[in-house]
Formats: C-alpha cells, structure tokens, sequence
C-alpha cells in the first residue's frame, strides 16, 4: 500500500491518506496505544508520557539520522473510539519556536478488513506546510505506515 500526501497550493493543510488491510477498531488501537506505538515508530522512539482521552495530553522524542533528538507533544482534544482523533502537535528540538499544528485522524471502514486513514494537518502557515512536506514527510509516512502494516499482520 502507498501512502498518499496531498498540498494544496494557497491553503494550510496536508492531507495524507494510506488504506490498511485491517479492520477499524485494530487500526484505532494501534493508533492510540503506547506499547503498540512504540513498536511501529521504531526502534530509536521513546513515549515520555502519554494520557489519550480527552484533555489529555503526550511527549514523545525520537533520534533522528543527525544523532540529534527531537520529539512532539501535543493536546489531545477529542477521542471518539474507531472514529477519530483530534490533536495538536509541536515539534520540538529545532533552535526555533515552532507553532503547534492540529491533526485531525479519521477512520473510515471500507469493509470489515480494510480502512482508510485519513490524517489532515493544519499548519500556520503555507510556508510551514510546504517546509513540512519538503523534509521527507513521504518517506516517513511511507516508513512507519509499513511498519504498522507488519504489526497488523502479526494480529492475523
């Protein structure tokens, strides 16, 4: 499966979508779960915390291929269990401030064994948007979206 980014020139957001051969409820517990998290993110990723209702919050860190670390955290601001999840998420570790973005996860049931994720980013700005996209978002996605199709096969 490949995972699909779209960026509209003169607007704000990212949409990304990927089909999983998995029904709903597994891809919202992979999603949303630190064990099953960590385990798809990689090796080098580490939850600091992580409380996912509404009104919770997260931080997480990773080690980039620089040997640097960065991380995220976020507010979680509404779970809808195999429906939804609506996020803010910072970037951290960069030597300049950077403007939370809100994420938006939707979980659409094509059929008992296959749903469509799909992710809208807002950003600030385009130029943030765009600096996003242009620092290897496809291939992230494309990396740990693998990573999660292996985890769902190991439910099967």
């Amino acid at each position: 499966m490949s995972t699909e980014i779209t960026a509209e020139n003169g607007k704000q957001d990212i949409w990304i979508q990927r089909h999983f051969e998995a029904s709903k409820s597994l891809v919202f517990r992979i999603l949303t779960e630190p064990d099953l998290i960590v385990q798809w993110q990689g090796h080098s990723f580490a939850i600091k915390s992580y409380d996912c209702k509404n009104g919770g919050f997260y931080e997480s860190s990773h080690i980039g291929s620089d040997g640097n670390t960065y991380g995220f955290k976020g507010v979680f601001h509404e779970i809808i269990p195999d429906e939804r999840i609506i996020k803010t998420s910072e970037f951290l570790g960069l030597p300049f401030k950077v403007i939370p973005t809100l994420e938006i996860h939707s979980l659409e049931e094509i059929n008992t064994d296959q749903t469509k994720l799909t992710i809208q980013i807002i950003c600030n700005s385009e130029e943030v948007r765009d600096a996003m996209v242009q620092h290897g978002m496809q291939q992230q996605f494309d990396s740990i979206f693998s990573k999660l199709d292996s985890l769902i096969k190991s439910f099967k």
